[in-house]
């Protein structure tokens, strides 16, 4: 009898007996999973009882839950009848916290009543929440169950970055040195459905699956097209998501979103815009200097038709300075004294307020007119002052000497 490579795994029968555990914990009550973690469960662990029993006659499957307020209980013993395997996963309780080394030890139970007792073990067990065993604790666990021949299988889903690493130290010592039995599935969250990925898994196909590649589809695609293709299309999805389960602290920051070239643009444009609005200016004010000079504070003169004591009323009665209104300055002659009779009448208070008096609809006695008047009469000293003083100088430098200049 030719002897057995080294490393090669051992015939394995085609009987099986299997336990499916689930997670019916609190963390079961999220959806990140469709349509839930406890539903996408149910789903899943009625393909797999039905893809175990449908491969052989003699093949079982039981139902354990490890959550719940009573612990770990046993839903459904080994049997290979699909209804009742229907009936035990309907309306299980969500509560409380799961306890997967109990689910396992207990599962070992249920296995050693197995009929035949040539069924090969297997628990496969859903880990939907965190762990709260130690990697230890698992690794002794582990080590028991490899000691009982019995494979486990782990989905891990729901908390990747807790259980991972726990998890590939347990699976590490469940197996035996150069074998496979045992397999580790993470499924992250997404659209896709948690009973599909199973499906092209090793879980269900544990045939010619190579460890650490994808698991094959192995599915006739000329009996199905369609559900092959499907299962194709899964697949993808499956290793993408792998690709994305990656923790988030190896991956390299995501760069700082562009800034909208649309913004950068439209300040462009409206600084040109402001630049061409400066060189129009400039140029129409080089053409016309006019435009940049202020507006004169003088008043605008009046009609030519009007007369003296006309023009004097019209300016005194819109509150203006009377000393703004003459167009031309009253010019002396050499030889004429500033204080002479051929100065107006308007030098004198009493000479305006009578001509004010005789114009129709002014008031002399209106506090503006009479500011005016005192303003004007006030000037007037002061621009005869200095000629006066000019004047007795001169006149007492033509007195011959010796006279009294008193």
């Amino acid at each position: 009898m030719a002897a057995k490579p080294k490393g090669e795994a051992p015939a394995k029968s085609s009987v099986e007996a299997t336990v499916v555990i689930l997670d019916n914990s609190e963390w079961a009550r999220n959806g990140d999973y469709t349509p839930s973690r406890m539903e996408a469960q149910v789903d899943a662990a009625n393909i797999i009882c039905g893809a175990k029993t449908g491969k052989h006659n003699d093949n079982t499957c039981a139902i354990v839950t490890m959550g719940g307020t009573s612990g770990v209980r046993v839903l459904l013993s080994l049997t290979n009848d699909a209804g009742k395997m229907l009936n035990a996963t309907h309306g299980i309780e969500v509560s409380g916290t799961s306890d997967l080394v109990s689910a396992l030890k207990t599962a070992v139970l249920v296995l050693r009543h197995r009929m035949p007792k040539e069924q090969n073990q297997r628990i496969v067990a859903f880990v939907g929440s965190p762990l709260k065993q130690t990697t230890e604790e698992l690794i002794v666990v582990a080590k028991q169950l490899r000691m009982s021949n019995v494979s486990v299988d782990i989905v891990n889903f729901g908390e990747l970055e807790a259980n991972t690493e726990k998890l590939e130290k347990f699976i590490e010592n469940v197996n035996k040195e150069g074998t496979a039995a045992s397999h580790l599935v993470p499924i992250p969250p997404g659209p896709h459905i948690l009973s599909d990925l199973l499906a092209i898994s090793p879980i269900i196909h544990p045939e010619g699956v190579v460890p650490g590649e994808a698991p094959s589809m192995a599915v006739d695609a000329n009996n199905d097209p369609e559900f092959a293709e499907a299962l194709r299309e899964s697949l993808l999805d499956y290793q993408r998501d792998m690709e994305r389960a990656a923790p988030a602290s190896q991956k390299p920051a995501a760069p700082p979103p562009p800034v909208p070239q649309d913004s950068e643009d439209d300040d462009e444009e409206l600084r040109q815009a402001m630049l061409l609005s400066r060189a129009d200016f400039n140029a129409s004010t080089q053409q016309n200097p006019a435009l940049t000079q202020a507006p004169p504070t003088t008043s605008v003169p009046p009609p030519e038709d009007m007369n003296d004591d006309e023009i004097l009323a019209m300016k005194l009665s819109l509150g203006e300075d009377v000393s703004l209104f003459s167009q031309e300055p009253t010019q002396t002659q050499p030889n004429q004294q500033p204080n002479q009779g051929n100065q107006t009448g308007l030098e004198l208070p009493q000479d305006v307020n009578s001509l004010l008096a005789s114009l129709p609809g002014v008031d002399p006695s209106d506090p503006q007119i009479q500011e005016v008047i005192a303003s004007l009469q006030k000037q007037q000293q002061n621009d005869t002052a200095p000629q006066d003083k000019k004047d007795q100088n001169k006149k007492d430098s033509d007195m011959p000497d010796g006279q009294d200049h008193s």
